[in-house]
């Protein structure tokens, strides 16, 4: 699966526009943070229901209508071990948004483990299979490579199906538990 590589300030501008309708979306980036103080921002990959984008912070592009658009309070990140995404787009931006989901830590609630994976979780729960052999790839090359490109989107194209069946899993839990609470009343 590809996506586009969105480079200018125009294609950021319409995607912040997409962004705003979006009720969820899926964010995942990637940086490099080995012998450096700072970690450096390499690509942010977003999905709604009906698209993927991967956008590059390393072109001339300001992604401030992109990081507003995410940050409404009727907007869902969704993501998998969002602490490190969250942890340099603060750093960076100052961007944190008002919900967030993150695939892991459901996972850890729903007995997958604290640690689960996320290619793992994908081929447990919705029978994806997506490689995870590109995690410490080179994101600094330009133009990106089509295997890195292809594994950018994948690490977004399934997070909102997997945040469904999370969502449902953990929903079906609480009414089991209030079901167990009343039988004991």
């Amino acid at each position: 699966m590809s996506a586009p590589v969105l480079t200018s300030q125009a294609q950021i501008d319409q995607l912040a526009e997409q962004l705003k309708r979006a009720p969820e979306v899926a964010f995942d980036t990637e940086f490099h943070s080995q012998r450096t103080y700072v970690p450096r921002l390499m690509l942010v990959q977003l999905a709604t229901r009906d698209e993927v984008w991967l956008v590059d912070p390393l072109a001339p592009v300001n992604l401030g209508a992109v990081w507003a658009a995410l940050a409404r309070p009727d907007c869902r990140l969704v993501g998998h071990a969002l602490k490190n995404d969250l942890r340099i787009t603060w750093q960076l931006f100052r961007f944190l948004p008002e919900l967030a989901w993150d695939t892991q830590l459901a996972a850890s609630f729903l007995g997958y483990g604290q640690q689960a994976g996320l290619g793992g979780l994908l081929q447990q729960t919705l029978g994806v299979h997506q490689p995870k052999g590109d995690q410490l790839a080179d994101w600094s090359q330009r133009p990106l490579p089509e295997r890195l490109r292809n594994y950018a989107a994948g690490d977004v194209a399934h997070l909102l199906p997997l945040y469904d069946q999370q969502r449902e899993a953990l929903l079906g839990v609480r009414r089991q538990a209030c079901q167990q609470q009343r039988q004991r009343e």
